[in-house]
């Protein structure tokens, strides 16, 4: 699910919630759209739920909420910072354990 955070609104994530099925499950089909403003220094996160169901060697899932709280320690980074720092963490968490699902995370961050 994507998320953006408001740099300037006290670096809340807030999910983006347009339902639907996500681009590239069907090819020919319509998307609900979501309209947002974003101001300079805003981030919008795209990722996979690799991310937060990535797991430990004790069977620990990464999570959500870790996820966020680890996003907001990062809002004054670059989007290439952002993206090293949270797979960077992901990884540490995970002791380098085989991962069961895809990892993918694209950050952009409005300038």
């Amino acid at each position: 699910m994507p998320i953006i955070i408001h740099v300037g609104q006290g670096n809340q994530p807030e999910a983006l919630t347009a339902s639907g099925t996500r681009p590239g499950d069907k090819p020919d089909i319509d998307f609900e759209q979501q309209e947002d403003t974003v101001h300079s220094g805003d981030i919008i996160l795209f990722y996979t739920d690799g991310i937060t169901e990535c797991l430990n060697p004790d069977g620990e899932e990464y999570g959500s909420r870790r996820f966020l709280r680890k996003i907001k320690k990062c809002t004054s980074l670059s989007a290439e910072e952002i993206v090293t720092t949270l797979i960077s963490d992901v990884q540490t968490f995970s002791n380098d354990e085989p991962l069961h699902d895809d990892i993918t995370l694209v950050v952009a961050k409005i300038l």
